[in-house]
Order: C-alpha cells, then structure tokens, then sequence
C-alpha cells in the first residue's frame, strides 16, 4: 500500500495552528509505522491506523480510552452509536498477529493494554454526551435552552421539536452529502438514485464499489469530474485505513472535524452538517453557516449580520445543546414568514406582516427624491390603506374581475392602488400616465393600444390629471377616436378613494368576507416590452405571480433584514416584481424615479449607501453608464457599498467586460465581487426565470461564453421553492432538446407561467402550450431567446433573441448585439452607449447609432471617418461586413421602458426614412436597390406558424406584412423622402 504523505502539508500549508500540525507530523509517523507493519505481514485487512502511537501524545480530550478492533472481522458484537447500530468486530485470535499495544500514563491503562495485546485497533476517545437520537435527549435539550435563552425560548415556542432519525453509515452519509453538494433538492435525488442504482444497492456503497467506478461512469450519471475526484478521495482514506466507521463514530468532535476536513471537497459547513444530521451530535455550531448566523441576527435583532468569528461568543448560552439550538435557528430563518410558505396571493403576505408588532410601524416602502425628501409607508400603514382602497372600489359598483387602469405616476400611491386592486379582485393594468395636454404630439399609442385590447371599465388617477383628461376631450382639436376611449372609462379619483373611511364589515381577517383574488384568477395584465414585435398583453394569476416572487426571494436569499434600492419602472417586470417580492420577503424597499437615475445616476449609488442595501436590481446597460458618468469624485457624500449581497443584472446580454470593469471601478468602495448577480426573465414567466448568483463564488471565477457572464446555474439551482420548474434549449425547427454546447431556443416550464395573451388565442397556443417533440410533455413558454449550456455546472447563456439573429449567406450567423457593440467600442468617443441597432435589410447588416448630443455638429470629414471605423472594426472583429451604416441624432434609436432596443422598429423608420440622419455610409446604390423585393418574400415567410393553428389569422397577418413593407420600401427609395436612400447618394 502506498501512503501519500502529501496529505495534509497541502491542505492547511504553513497557516495551520501549531495544535494541528502536531496532530500531521503524529498521523504521517503513525502511517509509516502502519505501512512497515503491513509490508511485514504482521497485519491485514482494513486496520485503523492510528494505534501505533501513544494516545496521551494526541492532544485530544484525555478522557477514557478504549481500543476498537478490525472493521472487517468475523466475529461481532452490537453498540449502539448515536446514528446506527455500529457492528464492532472481534479480533480472530487465530488471524490477528500479535502486536505491541501502545502503553499509558497510568498503571491502570497499561494493564488494560496488555490484556488486549491481540486486537491492533484504534486509540479513540468515547463520546461522553449522549446522541440527540437518544430516548429523552431532545426533550432535556429544550428545557436546558428555554432556561438559558428567554428569546430561544419564544422560537421554541412557535415551532415544532426537532427530530433526529438518520440511520446512514457514516460512509453512505459522507459520500450522499458530496453528491449533494449545490444542488437543488430534487436534482440531487435524482443524481443520488442513478448513484444508488450504479453500486446495486445503499448497501452496495463501499469504499471498494466507489473506487471501481469510473470519472465516465459517474459523469454519464450527472456527477461532475471534481466531485468524482472527492469521492475516490474519500474511499481512499477508508480503504487505507485513515477513515473508518467505527472510528469516525466514536471520534469526539475536535478530532473528528479535523480528520473529515482533509477529506477533498469537505469541508468546515459539510462536517457541521454531518455530525449534526448524521451522528446526531448535540454541540455543534456551523458559525459558517449563513442560515444560522442570519438566524441569529433576526433573533437579537443585529443591525448587522454576525460574523463568523463572534458566533461562539453569541451562542455560549447555548452549551451543551448548541446543534438543537441551530436547528430552531434555521426554523426561525427559512419561516421568517410562519405559515405563510404556503400562501397563495401576495395580498396574504401583506396581511400577516401588518399584524405583527415590530412589522406594523416598520417601513415597507420609502420614496426618495433627488432632493433628498422622503415619504415613508409601513406595513401597518400599507395594509389599512390597500383595505381602505379595496372597501371603496367594491362599492362603486365595480364587479369582481372587472379591468381597471392605474395612471398614477411612479410613487407609493401608484403601490397603494397595485395591491388595492388586488384585495378587491379586481383586475389591474399599471400603466405610466401620458401628458394629456400634449396628447397629439406626445407618445400616447401605449394607452391607446392598452385602452382598445383590454376594454376596461375603469381609470384611477389623480383628480387634477382627469380634469385635464375631460378638457382634452372636449377640445375641438383632439383626436376623436382616441378621446372616445377615454370617454366611454369611469374615472375614478385617487382622492376621492383614500379620503373615505374604511368599512369595518370588509374585514380582511375574515376567509368569508374577504374578496381577494384567489390563485387562479387573472389579477393582472403586464405588456411585454416590446423588443421584437407590439407589445403584447400578459394574463398573471395571483398565484403564479406569488410562486415567483417566492422562487426569486430563495434565489437571492431574501428576508426580513433585506434592504433593495429600485429606481426601475414600477409599471411591469422586475419594477413591479420587485414591489411584490418585498412584501414576500418582509424586506424594505426604496424607490426612486427611472428620469432621477437618468439624469443623475450617481443618485444610485448614494441611496446604497444611505440605506445600507443589500440588494439592487439594475439592466446591464446601468453598469457602464455609472462607470462613465456616475460621478464618482464629484458628489459630496461618500459612496460604500460593502452592504451590497446581491447586484442582481437583468436585460441579456450581459457583458463581463462591462461588469469587470465595474467591479474594478468600485471595489475601492466596498463591492464584494460576489454580490454580482447576473439573472433572466420574462414577462411570459412572471418576470423572474434564474440566476446564476453563488453567495459562495467570485464574480472572476464565473465562466464566460462569447465575452457573456451566464444567467443560470442548472446543475446547481438555488430556486428549492421551484422544483417543478425545467428549463431547457431546444432545437428551434425539431423542439427536441440539444446538447450542451449546441445553442438553441430557450424554453421554461414552471407554475409561474403566465396563462397567455390577451385576444390572441393562436399566439398563446404557439407561446405557452409548447411541447418538446412529438411526445406528451409538460407546456412549456417559448421564451423566443437563444441560449446554450456549458461547463460542470451546466451554466445556461442567454445569447440573444431568436429574431435579432442575423443570417448571411454561407450558413453564417450572428447576433445583433455583437455587431453593435464592436461598432460602439471602434467609436466611443463620438457615439452614445446602448444606443444601436444592427438589423438584417436583406443581404446586408445595416447599422444606426446615435451621435453624441454635443458632438451632433462635428465636420462631415470626422462623421465619414466614424463610418468608415465602424464598418472596418466590424470586419475585423466579428468577420462579417456592413453594407449600411447610419449616423443620427440623440434619441432616434427606438428602446422598450425597460431600456431594451427595438431593432424592429429601427429598422422600420429606417426604410420610412422616419430618422433624423447625420451621415450615412453604404455600398453601392445597385446593391441597396436589389433589397426590396427579396426582403419582403424572406419576412414575409417569417410569418408561417409551425403545426396547426388558424389558417385565416396566417393569411391576413402575411397579407399585412406585404402591404405595408411594399409601402414601406416606396417610402424608403423614394427621392421625395429628404431622408431616403436615393436623396443621399
């Protein structure tokens, strides 16, 4: 047998306490002695090796001594240990050679020894606490806790007792909780089955079936090639005698700890968590454990989490039952939110929290100005105004299920009336209020399309903004059709609704006067954002928006303690999601206005600090934008943002350039790289999908796929509350999953699917009744968003959009985003970040980018040369050439409300002529000619819907493309258009 001596030095190195390098320097003397013996044949089979050397050397617990025998002799005798029945062997007399045993310190103990000079077996010291798992234990281990800790003593109260009955061998447990290792619940099962199943039996899961296992074989079951490596590690300390079941049961905790953390891949948290649920020890504390040190937190009330290094002066109390202790803390920490795990509507969750004392006055949301004002709205005082609200729609004769529209600005009164309507039942549209005095010139066709698809019986607004309303509608120059709309609406004053007293018949405690919407009622309408194609209406029941908001509030590990910092439209997806998720989570939320961020972004950054957030949703293009503009030197109060445990990144693609050079920028203050967050979502799910954020792993250590960070970790889900969800890439023509490495459409089954769109029957078919194949599946939403997984872990890329793809001849392909940021980083100096658009005008790429506003006038000479740089880099980069390059304006590249570009709509004003051009660049005149006709066959064909669906609605919807792009390409080469192609050459 060889014996690797290099064990341990590589483990703990040179920073070791001197305690532990004694202990190494005893178990390498100890091997070798061992290794002698066996070469001599003075011994066999799976001997412990520690017996070689005086125990009183150890420096461990001195307390009684005794020698356990052989693992694999024949003849046995039953002790019962603190998780099994522990099968001690006795030593064959005729098979066991004789040996030395070593000698003590005591006349006693050197008798002993030499009494039992025929067993060679390990020196350990016996456990002297009894095992949890003991009759009566558990019960003696509260009562000491209620005694010692009164606020213990309350969360003793309010949860069930624990139960301690695991009866795996120390072996099995070890190697179960190495599979287990980041995983979600049910994906670890499935992996520990198929593991299972490979060595025939639980049974069957020996050091000798482990090793005989192959890197493939394990692979081919799900299991990664590090945690292949951990557990050949582990089965070769048990087979070379440095581990055993025998020992490790009987091993007191220092000793222990110290031999199962130089097993590879476990570590501190993985031995706290087996000797806790396995050996069911009773004086345990994981101080590493961020559920036990936030538990501990809520318990006391810290302003602060603890660390690590103060937990055993918090917890002293607690001794000898330290392990009970911190099972009530998780208790305390996972049902932060007793009882209502399970609640169907967020409405409840708003309700439980207003009716606890140190919630009713703690603030649930807090509007913050530029200018430094505040107003602040508690739990208690959200609660008495969504009754307030609730109690007066339902008498004005608005019947459950009924479309209202919310036109309140961005605001805490615009989340009064979003969870009012709720509690109502009614049907709610948030929608961001146009200026009615400049009706016909502003863009108001948002409020028309909402007002003409969804019919509503109801507006809520200010009283000042419907009185505007009424004199646009009586004006003689308004725009009939439009101000019919809004004549045919009830409007209903915001004043007029809050300043009535509540009816007190319209109890929200009350299950059976209570009017809220139940789970599986429409409760809201969200537009998607319109990035590829006219927004569209999404239904959301109240209980698939309460299942995501619970999944997201897991996956960022959100709770009461929680302080988020959003300055992102309230309106629809992460905005609005993040005002549900803070009442889920008991958390606080600060807002501020999307125009206050814009103009001054640095405002960002001081309500961190201000507030000491931990979490912060932003869309990617935020990053660079603060970089370049936030102001870092300029402001005058100090920026910190150590607080931050979650920088959550939504809007793909999301760039590690950019997010690298932010996490260099501000490092200096405070910004732990592992708060980065890159995350995904959609409407069609509620907004919230995944995120690939690891409180455990450095943003530098995250993979990157074609210069992209990932939006999911499916190998090691954080999402437990959503088991049921599956995410997977699919073949776009075939709808069978590809391979990992193989990019293709991304589709998402979970409950927090969306129903569908309103008025479109067929799309919603197509959208979220998807099935992968020919076979019966589970609905899946296509998503409409390229992807691909790669890596271990199985991280998922979010690409790009299906329809931004730019096809070209040869089979070549590339996404609109990676043209455009090629073209942005050639010319940064003159063009504005985030503003272009690359698109496909039939053989060519054609591309629009905004001129910077104070650069708008610059000579004719420099903007040629900013074409030709773009086109030229373009090449360069990404191998592929640009037939089009189109200089304007600021603010003619048209975006989403979530700052997302609409390419489709660029490049529909392009071929209008509908742009404020400052130079363009392209090839010949013949070349741009020859597009129309074949652009129009090519997205006319686009419109063709897979499978059955309603012939007639094809029909008309390709008759539709045909007309308006025959139009749109008369408008576009028409020399009458001063902005056409044909009056620029």
């Amino acid at each position: 047998m060889k014996v690797v001596e290099c064990y341990f030095p590589k483990i703990y190195g040179d920073k070791t306490s001197d305690e532990i390098k004694k202990i190494h320097d005893l178990l390498l003397r100890m091997i070798r002695e061992y290794e002698g013996k066996l070469k001599a044949g003075q011994t066999s089979g799976n001997v412990p090796p520690l017996a070689s050397a005086p125990p009183s050397k150890i420096p461990l617990r001195p307390r009684k001594i005794r020698k356990l025998s052989p693992d694999n002799g024949t003849n046995t005798t039953n002790v019962t240990s603190t998780s099994q029945q522990v099968v001690v062997p006795k030593p064959d007399p005729a098979k066991t050679p004789n040996a030395a045993t070593p000698t003590t310190t005591t006349a006693t103990k050197s008798a002993k020894s030499k009494s039992n000079q025929q067993q060679l077996a390990l020196a350990v010291p016996r456990i002297i606490a009894r095992p949890l798992s003991s009759d009566g234990e558990v019960e003696t281990a509260i009562r000491h806790l209620r005694n010692a800790d009164p606020l213990l003593a309350s969360l003793i109260d309010i949860h069930p007792p624990p139960t301690f009955d695991s009866f795996l061998t120390p072996f099995l447990a070890l190697t179960r909780s190495i599979l287990y290792q980041q995983l979600a619940f049910k994906a670890g099962t499935s992996i520990y089955t198929r593991f299972i199943a490979l060595c025939g039996s639980e049974t069957g899961v020996v050091p000798e079936t482990v090793l005989a296992l192959t890197p493939q074989q394990l692979r081919q079951i799900g299991v990664s090639g590090r945690k292949a490596s951990y557990l050949h590690d582990l089965a070769r300390k048990y087979q070379n005698g440095i581990l055993s079941d025998t020992a490790i049961v009987n091993m007191d905790d220092k000793s222990l700890f110290t031999m199962l953390t130089m097993v590879n891949g476990i570590g501190s948290w993985s031995v706290h968590m087996f000797m806790i649920f396995s050996l069911h020890r009773p004086d345990v504390l994981p101080i590493n454990d961020l559920g036990v040190r936030k538990g501990v937190q809520l318990l006391y009330n810290l302003e602060e989490l603890p660390r690590p290094s103060q937990m055993d002066h918090l917890c002293e109390k607690w001794r000898p039952y330290r392990s009970v202790a911190s099972w009530y803390l998780w208790s305390n920490y996972e049902n932060y939110d007793p009882c209502f795990s399970d609640q169907p509507v967020v409405d409840l969750y708003l309700q439980v929290w207003s009716k606890l004392p140190t919630f009713h006055s703690k603030p649930a949301f807090i509007w913050s100005t530029d200018h430094d004002q505040e107003n602040k709205l508690t739990y208690g005082q959200l609660n008495h105004s969504v009754q307030c609200i609730s109690s007066q729609l339902s008498s004005l004769s608005l019947q459950r299920g009924d479309t209202v529209v919310i036109l309140c600005p961005p605001g805490l009164e615009l989340v009064e009336f979003i969870f009012g309507c709720q509690r109502a039942g009614l049907l709610s549209i948030p929608v961001s209020p146009p200026d009615p005095s400049c009706f016909d010139q502003q863009n108001y066709h948002h409020l028309v399309r909402v007002l003409s698809q969804t019919k509503p019986k109801a507006a809520i607004a200010h009283r000042d903004y419907i009185a505007r309303v009424g004199e646009y509608i009586s004006s003689s120059a308004n725009n009939k059709k439009f101000a019919e709309l809004l004549q045919n609406l009830r409007w209903i004053s915001t004043d007029d609704v809050k300043g009535r007293r509540v009816d007190s018949n319209l109890n929200p405690s009350s299950n059976l006067l209570y009017n809220g919407c139940k789970p599986d009622e429409v409760y809201l309408i969200q537009y998607t954002s319109g990035t590829t194609s006219i927004p569209k209406p999404v239904l959301v029941t109240a209980g698939s928006a309460a299942h995501n908001v619970r999944t997201a509030r897991r996956a960022y590990d959100l709770n009461p303690n929680s302080v988020i910092v959003s300055w992102l439209p309230q309106y629809h997806d992460c905005g609005l999601m993040f005002l549900l998720l803070t009442i889920v989570s008991g958390a606080t939320c600060v807002l501020a206005s999307p125009s206050a961020f814009v103009t001054r972004p640095r405002l960002w950054l001081e309500l961190i600090t201000k507030f000491k957030a931990t979490c912060t949703p932003v869309p990617s293009f935020t990053l660079p934008l603060v970089v370049k503009r936030g102001g870092i030197d300029k402001g005058t109060s100090p920026i910190n943002l150590w607080s931050l445990n979650n920088l959550i990144i939504i809007n793909e693609p999301i760039y590690k350039k950019s997010v690298e050079e932010f996490v260099n920028v501000f490092k200096q203050f405070g910004l732990n790289p592992s708060s980065i967050s890159p995350s995904y979502g959609l409407a069609e799910n509620c907004t919230f999908v995944s995120t690939a954020w690891n409180s455990a792993t450095n943003f530098h250590d995250i993979p990157c796929h074609n210069k992209l960070l990932p939006s999911a970790r499916l190998a090691s889900s954080r999402h437990d509350e959503d088991e049921d969800m599956e995410i997977v890439v699919v073949n776009e023509d075939t709808h069978e999953p590809v391979e990992d490495g193989i990019e293709g459409e991304i589709w998402v089954s979970s409950p927090s699917n969306a129903s569908g769109y309103l008025g479109h029957p067929f799309l919603t078919r197509e959208i979220f009744q998807a099935r992968l194949g020919n076979r019966i599946s589970p609905f899946f939403v296509r998503t409409g968003d390229r992807g691909i997984v790669k890596g271990e872990e199985r991280f998922l890329f979010v690409t790009g959009r299906c329809s931004d793809v730019i096809k070209l001849e040869n089979n070549q392909q590339i996404h609109s985003h990676y043209v455009e940021t090629a073209a942005y980083n050639s010319c940064a100096k003159y063009l504005r970040g985030g503003c272009l658009a690359a698109f496909k005008i039939s053989k060519t790429i054609a591309l629009v980018a905004e001129i910077q506003q104070q650069r708008s006038e610059i000579d004719k000479r420099v903007l040629r040369m900013v074409c030709e740089k773009i086109k030229r880099a373009v090449l360069e980069e990404e191998r592929v050439e640009i037939g089009l390059v189109v200089l304007v304006k600021t603010g003619n590249v048209p975006k989403t409300t979530s700052g997302k570009i609409q390419r489709w709509v660029a490049k529909d004003r392009v071929i209008r002529g509908q742009m404020s051009v400052v130079e363009m660049k392209m090839e010949s005149s013949e070349n741009m000619l020859l597009m129309s006709r074949p652009m129009m066959i090519s997205n006319s064909s686009a419109s063709k819907r897979k499978g059955e669906g309603n012939r007639r609605e094809i029909e008309e919807g390709r008759r539709s493309v045909m007309v308006e792009q025959e139009e749109s390409f008369v408008s576009f080469f028409s020399p009458q258009n001063r902005h056409s192609l044909l009056s620029l050459l």
